[in-house]
Formats: structure tokens, sequence, C-alpha cells
């Protein structure tokens, strides 16, 4: 029976309310006696920030140094207020609107607190209770842009640390004069391994002073925040030397002895340049030119982006002959061709001194008579008077021989 009487109880209206003040009373105790007492608590590193500073710009003007840059507070209140924010959630603000010429300032501030908190009745402390700084006339400066390359290329490439680019070149920056005195360049910092392809990237830089090292900035503002740096990766390519032979005066390239120096060169440049390079040649020969062994000296001359890598800049080429002879002539046999119809033409040499070249077999079945001069006149049409003209040496009755050098007879050209 009693026991029915006590489940009816609990499940009575009655009972419902009976709890219902009880926790109402609990609360009202916790808010009348925890909640309204005081608590003091001491925030520190609490940030102070300026205000307005866009219009000191306008003005010409920067602030410089400051003797704090974060302040401490003591601060009391109820302990319902003091529980909505930590130090985090507090700052200092100094505005500087108002400020119109250069000169050191002393302000007091006020401390922010996040919104919803009501500190109207809160007692603080704080240290400093003002701020000091300067506010300086602004500067400006362009700093060069340059770079340091840690890393390395793949097997075949080289990475052209040397070469490379940024842009912009040079950083427009300002603040005071003191801070930018410091600065010595902006440095960019790149790194890659195994590289095989040229970086193109925008990177962040530090300012450094003249010995390297970082430049705090606290007051420098720059007109760009990145930096589009490029660093050149380039192929390398092994290539033989080689230069053209002609043939001519008697001589082929296997009638001589062809020494090159040096044989090989590495190059580097573009997968694009060197991949359609199978040697570097250096120049040509005409072999026609010379009666003698010789040696001649070619530069090496690359195309814009490809370097030699192995230093080189030019190539030695020494020619010797081989078995053959060289013999002087004195030719009678001048002719010209081509005259023009409404001139006439007359050689004024008697004899023209050939110097021929050929084995010695050869050379022994030519004589004199068997070598002709031919001047051609196609391109001196109606020109009167003497002329320089260069001629073409024929041998006639055997193969294998050759003038050697260039030759020329005088004409003398008048109208019919």
């Amino acid at each position: 029976m009693k026991m029915n009487q006590i489940k009816e109880f609990y499940n009575s209206k009655y009972f419902s309310l009976v709890i219902s003040l009880l926790i109402a009373v609990v609360l009202w105790v916790y808010v009348t006696n925890v909640e309204a007492t005081t608590t003091t608590d001491t925030y520190r590193g609490i940030p102070v920030y300026f205000v307005n500073e866009e219009r000191l710009e306008e003005r010409g003007l920067i602030i410089g140094n400051q003797d704090y840059t974060s302040i401490s507070a003591t601060i009391t209140g109820s302990r319902r207020e003091m529980t909505k924010f930590n130090a985090s959630d507090l700052k200092v603000e100094i505005d500087v609107n108002e400020i119109s010429q250069a000169s050191t300032w002393h302000l007091s501030y006020k401390i922010k607190f996040p919104s919803g908190v009501d500190d109207s009745d809160f007692t603080i402390e704080r240290h400093p209770e003002v701020i000091t700084f300067n506010v300086v006339e602004r500067a400006t400066k362009l700093v060069e842009v340059r770079g340091s390359f840690t890393g390395g290329a793949a097997e075949g490439y080289v990475v052209e640390s040397d070469d490379m680019s940024f842009s912009p070149a040079f950083i427009k920056v300002s603040g005071t004069s003191e801070e930018l005195a410091q600065i010595a360049y902006a440095q960019v910092a790149i790194n890659g391994q195994d590289l095989s392809a040229s970086i193109q990237e925008d990177r962040p830089y530090i300012f450094v002073n003249a010995d390297g090292e970082e430049v705090e900035s606290t007051h420098v503002t720059a007109d760009v925040d990145v930096v589009n740096v490029t660093v050149p990766v380039s192929m390398l390519k092994e290539l033989d030397v080689a230069v053209d032979i002609i043939n001519g005066g008697g001589a082929h390239s296997w009638d001589c002895d062809i020494d090159i120096r040096p044989k090989r060169v590495t190059l580097s440049g573009t997968v694009e340049e060197l991949a359609a390079m199978n040697r570097l040649n250096v120049g040509a020969i005409d072999l026609a030119e010379y009666a003698e062994d010789f040696e001649i000296t070619f530069p090496i001359e690359l195309d814009e982006g490809i370097q030699c890598v192995t230093g080189e800049t030019e190539v030695k080429v020494t020619v010797r002959f081989k078995d053959l002879v060289t013999q002087d002539f004195e030719v009678t046999d001048l002719r010209y061709i081509n005259c023009a119809d409404s001139s006439q033409a007359s050689i004024v040499n008697k004899t023209l001194p050939v110097t021929v070249r050929a084995t010695q077999m050869t050379m022994d079945k030519i004589s004199a008579e068997d070598i002709r001069v031919i001047a051609d006149l196609t391109n001196y049409g109606t020109m009167t008077g003497y002329v320089t003209v260069p001629v073409k040496i024929y041998i006639d009755g055997v193969t294998g021989a050759g003038a050697v050098g260039e030759y020329s007879v005088t004409v003398n050209l008048t109208s019919k």
C-alpha cells in the first residue's frame, strides 16, 4: 500500500513543482553568490595596433620606433563578465588619424574587449599608461632581387643558377630611412632536386643586409609580395667537333691528315636546341686556298642560349698534305669569254704564274701548254677601261691535279 502511495507522489505534479523550485533556488544562490562576486586577473602580451595608418601614408608619413608593442593589464570585474574573454581576445588600438606632422608622440589608449563583454564596471591598471612612438617622413628605395639556389639537376642536365631571372628585377620599398638603409637586397630562396626542366614560379622573398643576414622590417612595405623566378635547367650533350672540307687544288680530304683540337666538346642548352645537333661544325676549309701544310683557328660560335660548358672558345685545325707535290708554271694560254656584243676586250697579261698540285706521277704528265686560264666577262657588261677579273684554271689531259690559290688577270675593255 505504501509503495503505491510513494509512486503516485513521484508521478504527481506536486513533485515536479518541488524539484523545479529547488533548481531555481540553487541557480539563484549561484548567480548571487558566485557570478556576482568580483575577481582580478592580470593579462600580459596584449598587442598594440595603430589604426588609420593609411591617412599617415597620404601625408607622406610613417610610424617609426615605438617603446611598447604590447602591454599588460590587471583587470578587476564581475566573474560573469571576466569569464567571457581571455588574453588573446584583447587588443589595444591607437588612432593616428589626427597626426599630420613628424614628431615624437605620447598617446594614451583604451583596451578593446570582445563584443558582448560589459566592461563598464571594470577596474583596469595598465602598464604602461601611454605608448610613445615616432612619426617620421616616409622614404622609398629600389631594392635589387637576388636568388640563392640549393639542390641539383638530373643526370645529363645542368642548373644555370647564374642565369636566374626575376620579375620584377627590383622591388620598390618604403619605410623609415633607418630601416631602408639596412636593406642591401631582396633574397629569393629556390631549391630543387634531380631537375630536368626549368623552374618558373612565384616565390616569397626576404630583405637582407650586406652580410646576407635577414633584416627585421617592421615598418617597411613593398609594391609586390612575391617575385616570379625563372631558373634555367639545360640539357648537356657531348658532340664531336667537325669542319667541312672543300676539295680543290688537286687535293681531296683523303689526301690530308686533319687534326682537330679539341675533338669533342660538351654543350648545354634546351632539349629543343640540342636534339637536332649531332656534331659541332665550326667552319669550312677550301683546300684550293693552301699550297702547303697549314694550321687555322676557328672561333666556337654558338646560337643564343647554347653554352660550351667545358670552356673551349676556339678550335685549332692542322692540315698536312700526303703524297702531293706542287710545281709552278708560266701559263701563256690566257682567254676570256662572254664579252658584251658592244664591247671588245684584250688581256693585258702576257703570262700568268700558276701553282699546280698533284701526285708526282700526275705532275710528270703536265706541262704549261696543258693549262688554260679563262676570264669570264659576264658581269662587266658595257664597262670600259682596265678591270681586274678573277679567272678559272683548267688543266687538260690529266685528272687529280688542280691550281692552288686564287688568280686574276687585267683586262682592257673598250667600246666597238
